[in-house]
């Protein structure tokens, strides 16, 4: 049985855990979340890689991302910069600092 094509996989849709952040920030997490996760590799590193790069051009530099199924966190944000959300069984935490 073959994989399915990255182009066929369905996009879980985004729940919103945790958001101090503006629509705009939100909606680009949200697309750029979605665009890694049709991907050919859905690795969480690479995952949160390309949603904090696209942050980062979007949005000026200093963005942090964190994708994975279990993990927690504690972290230093500037205000309103700061959005949890899940998608499928995964959490995406993305923040700016610095």
């Amino acid at each position: 049985m073959s994989k399915p094509k990255a182009e066929e996989r369905p996009v879980p849709k985004p729940t919103v855990v945790v958001a101090d952040c503006s629509d705009a920030i939100q909606q680009a997490a949200f697309e750029l979340a979605a665009k890694a996760w049709k991907g050919v590799d859905r690795n969480d590193m690479v995952i949160a890689e390309q949603i904090k790069k696209g942050l980062d051009e979007q949005f000026e530099g200093g963005w942090h991302c964190i994708v994975g199924k279990h993990f927690a966190a504690y972290v230093t944000n500037e205000a309103e910069k700061l959005l949890m959300f899940r998608m499928g069984p995964h959490q995406v935490l993305v923040f700016k600092h610095g």
